[in-house]
């Protein structure tokens, strides 16, 4: 008998998430539709049963973008449900990836961006272009570039970002700049983030370009921009970074065949340093 109580009430919760359908055109298409409250497949969030958790966050993940102020009021339940260590992996990511978006349009880009990262990879792709991401990314390159401990921390939401998985999104991100030949962007960036090794990293790029594609005016317009951007002090605050920057400016750059640089600009850098 309890056993028998057991399967109907797992065929009565299934049949919350799954409609009955008949053969008439109008279920068909209210079946196919989103749906209009989410308040039934939050509901089951506190059913000890992970095939159902998973199943409603699957929906709820697919709606949320249209329901995330029905859904904003269950963001604790879902935040607990991301951190349970006793609840299987795919309900963790899925629970983080429909919190991360609640907060998305929350305006909460740092929140989000937390728990994206606890989401992992799947649910958040750079190359994709959407309003989501582009938010998370510059969220991201914030994070990154005003950071100096290990554990990153914004001191205006006090949201603490694991660093490795930070570290993931800044990798792609400058992946991506590569990809499409923005490497002003990219040295932008390592500039800002105070990142020795990722300005030799991304000058070594060019250089290569250069060679490869016989583009030496586009080389030398890069090192220009570098050039520009750390004798500009509003810019570049650390007198320090600065100083080993133009160094690696030299050896990486105006030092190197393939640049059709202005021989006025070493001198520059020189007399800098």
């Amino acid at each position: 008998t309890h056993q028998h109580h057991k399967t109907s009430q797992h065929i009565t919760m299934t049949s919350i998430l799954t409609p009955n359908t008949t053969n008439t055109t109008t279920t068909t298409q209210q079946t196919q539709s989103m749906p209009q409250s989410a308040s039934h497949l939050i509901s089951l969030l506190s059913y000890p049963d992970p095939e159902l958790q998973q199943q409603a966050l699957q929906q709820l993940i697919a709606c949320v973008d249209d329901l995330w102020h029905e859904i904003s009021d269950a963001l604790l339940d879902l935040e607990a449900l991301s951190e349970d260590v006793d609840a299987p992996d795919t309900t963790r990511k899925l629970a983080a990836a429909v919190a991360s978006r609640v907060f998305f349009h929350l305006e909460e880009p740092v929140q989000a961006l937390r728990l994206a990262l606890e989401a992992g990879g799947e649910f958040l792709n750079v190359h994709d272009g959407s309003a989501y991401t582009e938010a998370l990314i510059t969220a991201a390159m914030e994070v990154y570039t005003s950071s100096t401990g290990t554990l990153l921390v914004t001191a205006a939401t006090d949201a603490a970002l694991d660093e490795a998985k930070l570290l993931q999104i800044v990798e792609l991100m400058l992946e991506r700049c590569y990809a499409d030949g923005k490497y002003e962007h990219a040295l932008g960036i390592a500039l800002e983030a105070r990142n020795e090794g990722k300005l030799r990293e991304i000058l070594q790029r060019v250089h290569a370009d250069a060679l490869a594609n016989n583009t030496p005016l586009v080389a030398a317009n890069m090192l220009s921009y570098a050039l520009q951007t750390l004798t500009n002090s509003t810019a570049v605050s650390s007198r320090a970074f600065r100083t080993t920057a133009l160094a690696i400016l030299v050896d990486e750059g105006y030092r190197k065949e393939g640049y059709a640089y202005n021989r006025a600009e070493l001198f520059q850098c020189l007399q800098a340093l």
